[in-house]
């Protein structure tokens, strides 16, 4: 009978390298500007069992890096971990937004979460220098904020991301569960584009649930005109072709894609 050859146990040392390696890349994930998570997506994120996600996390918070509270929503719980400012100077992140207890929506939760979902997924598949919302709010001079302000909420639209694509293009990552009435996507739409004129980002990618990216592209479609400037302005094919629709099962689904 062939003899089967074991892996060598690692040492002390290396097991609280390996550690400390995961916690770290769970706070700065946080401190990107995504703030707080759950153990599922510290799973992900760290490529290991829910049960070995759930040591991190429970260390950290027991270290005082991250905090937790429960979100209830439709009647389902979720136990969300966010990050402390005591963890973001673990990493030498000071200056990045923390999490604050009971100041997250609970309908905004499944959004947020399918967010990091895509996100982790992308950057699995080469996606690189993503901003999630918030940060890119802070990123805003306060001569924006006060010029987006005066304008309207239709004037401004805020990306849930914006990444860099493994060809080399800044593109603006939507994630969209739901349709909207026909206004929201005039809106929208000129919202996007002007950001491109302004070269923000190249394109606009919307990513769904499964089936849904096909409604959302239709709700799209039918917008022929937007208003800008006081006049009916047509949409044309180019500006179409700055807009991409997929599911989250097709969305970043190879390397290098």
């Amino acid at each position: 009978m062939e003899k089967t050859e074991r892996l060598p146990a690692m040492t002390y040392a290396e097991k609280q390298a390996r550690a400390e390696a995961k916690r770290r890349i769970l706070l700065d994930f946080l401190a990107s500007g995504e703030v707080f998570s759950t153990v599922e997506i510290a799973a992900l994120l760290l490529q290991c069992s829910r049960r070995a996600a759930q040591s991190t996390v429970g260390g950290l918070e027991r270290d005082g890096a991250l905090k937790s509270e429960e979100i209830e929503n439709a009647g389902r719980k979720s136990k969300i971990y966010g990050i402390t400012p005591h963890g973001l100077a673990l990493i030498d992140k000071w200056d990045m937004p923390f999490h604050e207890l009971g100041r997250t929506s609970p309908a905004f939760l499944a959004h947020k979460l399918d967010g990091q979902r895509m996100r982790i997924k992308a950057e699995a598949a080469g996606w690189t220098a993503f901003v999630p919302e918030r940060l890119q709010k802070m990123q805003e001079s306060p001569r924006e904020r006060t010029a987006a302000k005066g304008k309207g909420k239709d004037s401004e639209k805020i990306p849930d991301f914006i990444a860099t694509s493994p060809k080399g293009d800044r593109v603006a990552i939507e994630i969209e569960r739901t349709i909207k009435t026909p206004r929201r996507y005039e809106s929208v739409l000129l919202a996007h584009l002007k950001s491109i004129k302004a070269g923000r980002y190249a394109f606009v990618a919307y990513v769904c649930p499964d089936g849904l990216e096909k409604l959302v592209e239709r709700a799209f479609a039918r917008v022929e005109t937007i208003r800008f400037e006081g006049e009916n302005v047509k949409v044309t094919d180019s500006h179409r072709a700055r807009f991409a629709f997929f599911s989250y099962s097709k969305f970043a689904q190879k390397k290098g894609a």
